[in-house]
């Protein structure tokens, strides 16, 4: 085995062990918010709960690397496009659902607003709509 075959070897270890955490994490998030009644009532899950699902098809797509040869084909495999459009999808998500989760907790900081809850629909909206 070559050095580049050991790194690369090292580098693949690293990247499952890191979506198998990723995974786990997101599940917790999910299945926390399935079965535990008290948590829906904190303010932000519904977004929490977002970040946590985007997370997830962003690192199930990831892990399409480690099926041999199902991402050859430069492109061209439509199983290879699936992946491609999940993993963006995944990460555009996450990124602006994050925004989104600032710019809430800054009002709900700062604003006195007695129905804040309204405003997080509208601010998923734009989410929905760029990803």
């Amino acid at each position: 085995m070559s050095k580049d075959d050991h790194f690369n070897s090292i580098v693949r270890m690293i990247n499952i062990g890191c979506s198998i955490l990723s995974i786990i994490g997101s599940m917790f998030i999910i299945l926390s918010f399935i079965f535990i009644r008290k948590i829906r009532e904190i303010y932000h899950i519904r977004i929490v709960l977002s970040i946590g699902g985007a997370n997830l098809i962003f690192t199930l797509a990831g892990l399409g690397s480690i099926i041999p040869d199902i991402l050859k084909n430069d492109g061209q495999n439509p199983i290879c496009k699936a992946f491609g459009f999940a993993r963006q999808l995944g990460s555009v998500s996450s990124l602006f659902l994050t925004a989104v989760f600032a710019v809430m907790v800054l009002l709900c900081a700062t604003s006195k607003l007695p129905d804040i809850r309204r405003y997080e629909k509208l601010t998923i909206i734009p989410v929905v709509l760029v990803s």
